[in-house]
């Protein structure tokens, strides 16, 4: 299986419009832990292998689809929005891009935004959610 988390965060983290707000604060939880507001954490949610021709040529092809929370936190619950806006126009539909780690992703919708709400626990900030469906496969050689 190929890692297309490392490539999900990278190229949030290269948008220049979300970049402009949040920095280098995008993540996955164990870093997510240590940023200050406004930030980005990653959440992998499922991978599937893709259907195809059997499990050896999958196996071979490494192809698969993986969905992702993208938690947007903000100082407010606008900004909040406005982040999570940004970060859904970066991922719907856009097409071929080359990722981290030979991870190549043909395609990525980003259909649904969760409102912005309050965050449980210790953390008390307001974030909207992304979820983001990419189709990766490795990088042919």
């Amino acid at each position: 299986m190929i890692d297309v988390t490392g490539s999900v965060i990278t190229l949030t983290r290269l948008t220049p419009g979300i970049n402009a707000i949040v920095s280098d604060r995008v993540g996955d939880d164990d870093k997510g832990a240590n940023f200050a507001v406004p930030f980005v954490l990653v959440r992998e949610q499922t991978t599937t292998r893709a259907v195809g021709a059997g499990r050896q040529a999958n196996g071979r092809i490494s192809k698969q689809s993986a969905r992702y929370a993208l938690l947007c936190y903000g100082a407010n619950r606008r900004q909040a929005k406005e982040l999570a806006l940004l970060v859904s126009e970066r991922w719907h539909e856009a097409g071929i891009q080359t990722g981290t780690n030979g991870v190549l992703i043909r395609q990525s919708w980003a259909d649904t935004i969760l409102g912005a709400t309050n965050a449980p626990g210790e953390l008390r900030k307001p974030f909207a959610t992304v979820y983001v469906d990419v189709l990766a496969e490795a990088e042919p050689m």
